[in-house]
């Protein structure tokens, strides 16, 4: 009974932003979880954790260890991605527009509605409050949209709705205002810093110093401040808006900006420590202005600074006063220079002019000569004065280099004081308080019809992709703005684009279709993509060795997945209408049948499977050769709801929702072989019994058949229900048959005799959750829980016969004990309040005339349609018919509704999977949690069985070590056994623990490189009790064996793939080696 969640499948990506982080992990939303894609060991797992509501925003710390998620709501989950548990709940009290963490991972940035919230990043050592607020701006008008990080860490750019962004501090700096960046005409998509180096070490030993950090944000010869046409490392923000527009604004430190007036010959009135600019155009129908807004409201400051921090503060705060005392000396000088040099040009022009007027008398040559003269001078004057600027320009230069070294002693000496932590962040060279923000440049996507919706910028490379509302994502390269690739993936909005760290590969995620791919757009190659089902799914089968999982849906799509990577390998889209049941065949029989239609076989892991569809066909499908193989109509088209096939694989059943009859067919030639009529209702599912040659069917007409397709002797007594039959199932040894029925019950028939076991009351086991119809009209009231249309839908009995799992029309799935009649168990599916239905309770004070405030749908009332893709587009719409009358009431609800269409057991026992509105969730066993010891003694201690495997007593150990039902421990007992006394140890065992050894065995070939010695536990499990391994169908004991064998032979298969495969490899290689002529020192003389 020790299942947990481990996977979720059938829905790749549903929304939200998508990460590729680490070069090789990709982490997307799937409804209220995360899911984590490893590209390189192509696995996809699902973290076991949920949110209230479907997750909107994800944020990963640079160190890949944190991972926040925040849902809908604005509440949100801290992860520890490699422990795969949560660390802490936290709730914003707005939804969160933007999200992400500083480039040393001590910060992480929230837009919470309007404002900008900087949060403490919990550190990795156990406290009261985890997240603690550590600065709040306010400023903006509308929603936050999009943030990003300075490369040093200090200065965060936050763009709003209201079509500006923002640029704060995230130190307090007095006399500083946000500078506000103004031009767009739509909403801006996306804000990125660009330039200014790396300023961040990561990994940093004791021995670190911080004079070895590479200072200088500068980058390179053109320095932070370049303008147009300046070096790749000027430090920019780019900001692009969803009508295409995009902006580069660059940033111009003080020092340029005076040098540049004294070149152009303005004077400025203000001081050359003021910072503050009032609404200075920075080109066509751009606008950097001081925001009026607050600087920010300190809501949580840091308690007990440490005294070498406050230290260098107060010397940081001297060394700037002593530079700004140095440039104003240095400003009066230079002014002084400039008037001595004005009033020596007046004393030159004076004198020309007199030579001028005395050479009047002269001839027109003269005049010719004088004035060439007179524009040599001045070249010569100018050139003089070029040469004059170019040297205090150097000589700057050379000033600023040596207080940047001075600089760099002093930190490097109060770094020899003081301990350096990692990751350690470099001191920035530049402030941007003292400087000017310019819109460098405009450019504009030329896409018909498309809307900018999603974009990403790789820093290192400066390459921006920008995905559309066509469907088509884009390259470019930056600052230049040149087109380097553009590709169309589907015809709807694409949701989320994100780069790797190297920028090779692209991520792309489309909600609407449920489609994740990455794109390598060097090569221009799919490394990965994946699209889940369109609609729900509606049914599910396991494969025979348990390893794979094919799944139907309403989307007329059949799916094959493997449960070991968590991908799915086939998509199967022959049928063209909604898929209602699908099926493997037996191990055998799909070779057979696909060899009798002229294909091959796909193996002993369920070679074919079969779907049955609406459109009136069951399709066979060949597994090696992912074809068709069989397609099995009828003569009247009718619309098929349920499938069966017999063990044997020769026989194909499949029910009608139309003529209420059953189809049955020759799998081998495909003909049509019989016919059966009896029901007087659709008839909702089929299934053949184990061990007899007898079909059960079960009938919206309150009965359940039984009948003898080889015989051909019709149907036998019904067996009579109350209620409309759902839902039917065989005990794997046959002798019993569960049915389910719509007011809620399950009964427990002997199908040899007729006779009612017992029955079931579950309709209050699936109680849970309310609906809007449920919460509206209630028998109790507003927010009552609705009995009335709880049933279960799906039956399953476990591989040993002694559980059967039950699902219907609820959020839980019930586990029952066969023998007691008792509900061990229940399993949550989800707890997502976006569907209809996860809510147990009401508030009665939030009741409206149009239902309760918890569960319509008001998200969306202040959206404009534009910013809507489809799928809320056509929900929207749908709810304007919502209240016309013969409108369906679950057709009308804005939220779907969580129910379990489907249920199947894994063969081996380990695991069992559930068809959801969610997807496929599958759960398995978690057998290293729960202590679950058997004939526990004084004596049977782990010490005891160390003990026993010191002295030779190797079957002592091994029995001691079942009994403590510990797996580890049972192992290392079994490999400690000599190969000699095999046979003798494997004797001892006795015969009601031989199912544990062989699951331990099967374990054992799974994760242990000893091929040989595990294969010898095999031969000798066989020889010694090869008669117990053989008992006929029926025989008590045999059905707990079968899931152990079943894991055996999986593993064997495994195995046995493997070494067929290297030695395939190695002997093409050896005819390869073979085949080359030899070397010539290896020839023989003659």
């Amino acid at each position: 009974m020790n299942y947990r969640f481990k996977n979720l499948l059938g829905a790749p990506y549903r929304g939200g932003n998508i990460l590729l982080r680490e070069d090789t992990k990709l982490y997307s939303p799937v409804g209220n979880r995360v899911n984590v894609v490893d590209l390189t060991a192509s696995e996809s797992n699902t973290l076991p954790f949920q949110t209230m509501t479907d997750v909107s925003l994800i944020a990963l710390s640079p160190d890949g260890n944190l991972l926040i998620a925040v849902d809908s709501d604005g509440r949100s989950r801290m992860v520890n991605v490699h422990r795969r548990v949560v660390l802490h709940l936290f709730r914003f009290k707005f939804p969160v527009g933007a999200l992400k963490f500083s480039p040393d991972g001590k910060f992480f940035a929230a837009g919470v509605g309007r404002q900008l919230q900087i949060w403490h990043t919990p550190e990795m050592r156990k406290t009261f409050s985890p997240m603690r607020l550590f600065k709040s701006f306010s400023g903006g008008y509308d929603k936050v949209t999009a943030i990003d990080w300075s490369p040093d860490g200090k200065w965060i750019v936050a763009a709003n709705k209201d079509l500006t962004a923002r640029i704060y501090s995230l130190d307090s700096l007095k006399m500083y205002k946000p500078v506000r960046l103004a031009g767009h005409k739509d909403v801006i998509v996306g804000a990125f810093f660009y330039g200014g180096g790396s300023a961040i070490m990561t990994g940093a030993g004791p021995n670190f110093k911080r004079a070895d950090v590479a200072l200088g944000l500068r980058g390179g010869s053109g320095g932070v401040g370049e303008g147009p046409g300046g070096a790749e490392k000027a430090l920019r923000i780019y900001t692009l808006s969803k009508d295409g527009a995009l902006f580069s604004w660059f940033f111009d430190p003080l020092n340029k900006v005076r040098r540049r007036a004294r070149k152009n010959g303005r004077r400025r009135g203000e001081k050359n420590g003021d910072r503050v600019y009032r609404r200075s155009k920075g080109g066509e129908g751009g606008e950097v202005v001081d925001d009026g807004g607050e600087d920010g409201d300190d809501e949580e400051e840091g308690r007990g600074e440490a005294e070498n921090g406050e230290n260098r503060e107060e010397e940081e705060e001297e060394e700037e006063e002593k530079e700004e005392e140095r440039e104003e000396e240095e400003g009066e000088e230079e002014e002084e220079e400039e008037e001595e040099d004005e009033e020596e040009e007046e004393e030159k022009e004076e004198e020309e002019e007199e030579e001028t007027g005395e050479g009047k008398e002269g001839d027109e040559q003269g005049d010719e000569e004088e004035k060439e003269g007179e524009e040599e001078a001045e070249e010569e004057g100018d050139e003089e004065e070029e040469e004059e600027e170019e040297e205090e320009e150097e000589e700057e230069e050379e000033e600023e280099e040596q207080e940047e070294e001075e600089q760099a002693r002093k930190r490097s000496k109060l770094a020899a004081r003081t301990p350096a932590p990692a990751p350690i962040r470099a001191r920035r060279e530049f402030r941007l308080d003292e400087g000017k923000w310019r819109l460098e440049a405009k450019h504009f996507f030329m896409l018909p019809k498309a809307r900018l919706t999603s974009c990403d910028l790789h820093k290192p490379s400066n390459l921006l992709v920008a995905g559309f509302s066509s469907g088509i994502f884009g390259l470019y390269q930056l600052p230049e703005f040149t087109t380097l690739h553009l590709m169309s993936i589907s015809r709807t909005k694409i949701s989320s684009v994100s780069f790797n760290e190297s920028g090779d590969w692209v991520a792309v995620g489309c909600a609407r279709l449920g489609q994740l791919l990455v794109w390598e757009w060097r090569s221009e190659t799919y490394v990965m993509k994946v699209q889940g089902h369109f609609y729900d799914v509606s049914c599910v089968a396991f494969s025979p060795d348990g390893t794979r999982v094919v799944t139907g849906s309403d989307d007329a799509k059949v799916k094959v997945w493997s449960l070991a990577s968590g991908f799915c390998f086939v998509t199967l889209s022959e049928h063209t209408g909604p898929v209602t049941a699908v099926a493997f065949l037996p191990s055998g029989a799909g070779s057979a049948a696909a060899a009798a239609a002229g294909g091959a076989g796909g193996g002993g892991g369920g070679g074919a499977v079969l779907s049955a569809s609406l459109d009136g066909t069951v399709r066979a499908f060949d597994l090696l050769r992912y074809r068709c193989f069989r397609t099995l109509t009828t003569p009247q088209p009718v619309q098929f709801a349920s499938l069966a096939v017999h063990p044997s694989g020769e026989v194909v059943c499949a029910a009608s929702q139309d003529d209420f009859q059953v189809y049955v067919w020759s799998m081998r030639t495909g003909r049509l072989l019989d016919v059966l009529s009896g029901h007087e209702g659709p008839v909702h599912s089929l299934t053949f019994s184990p061990t007899q040659e007898l079909l059960a069917s079960a009938a919206w007409d309150s009965t359940c058949r039984l009948w003898d397709v080889f015989e051909s002797k019709g149907s036998t007594e019904p067996l009579p229900h109350s209620h409309e039959v759902l839902a039917l199932a065989f005990r794997p040894d046959g002798r019993q048959l569960a049915t389910a029925t719509l007011d809620g019950h399950i009964h427990l028939w002997d199908p040899q005799e007729g006779e009612l076991q017992g029955s079931i009351e579950g309709r209050r086991d699936l109680v849970g959750g309310v609906d809007a119809a449920g919460g509206k009209k209630g028998k109790g009231g507003r927010g009552a829980l609705r009995l009335g249309d709880k049933s279960f839908r799906s039956l399953c009995y476990s591989a040993d016969g002694c559980f059967l799992l039950a699902a219907g029309t609820s959020r839980y799935v019930c586990l029952y004990d066969v023998a007691e009649m008792l509900l061990l168990r229940r399993f949550l599916i989800t707890s997502n309040k976006s569907l209809s239905g996860a809510m147990d309770s009401l508030n009665p004070h939030r009741m409206t005339d149009a239902g309760p405030l918890d569960i319509l749908d008001i998200s969306d009332s202040d959206i404009d349609d534009n910013d809507l893709d489809d799928s809320h587009r056509q929900r929207r719409h749908a709810l304007l018919g919502a209240d016309l009358p013969g409108a369906a009431r679950n057709g009308s609800q804005s939220r779907p509704e969580i129910r379990v269409k489907a249920i199947q057991f894994s063969p081996t026992g380990q695991s069992w999977a559930a068809a959801t509105t969610e997807g496929l969730v599958v759960f398995g066993l978690d057998e290293g949690i729960v202590f679950d010891p058997s004939d526990l003694d004084m004596d049977v201690t782990p010490a005891a069985v160390a003990a026993a495997t010191a002295a030779g007593l190797h079957a002592r150990a091994i029995q001691m070590a079942l009994r403590l039902n510990e797996t580890n421990l049972l192992q290392d007992a079994m490999m400690a056994v000599p190969p000699e006394r095999l046979g003798a140890t494997v004797s001892a065992l006795p015969r009601k623990r031989l199912g544990k050894v062989v699951g331990a065995v099967a374990a054992l070939l799974e994760g242990r490189p000893e091929l040989e010695y595990v294969l010898l536990w095999c031969k000798e499990i066989v020889l010694q009790h090869g008669k117990a391994l053989a008992l006929p169908p029926g025989t008590p004991g045999r059905a707990a064996l079968r899931p152990p064998m079943q894991a055996l032979a999986r593993a064997l298969t495994q195995m046995h793939d493997d070494l067929a495969l290297s030695a395939s490899s190695n002997q093409h290689l050896l005819q390869y080696l073979d085949s080359l002529p030899a070397p010539p020192s290896a020839t023989t003389a003659p």
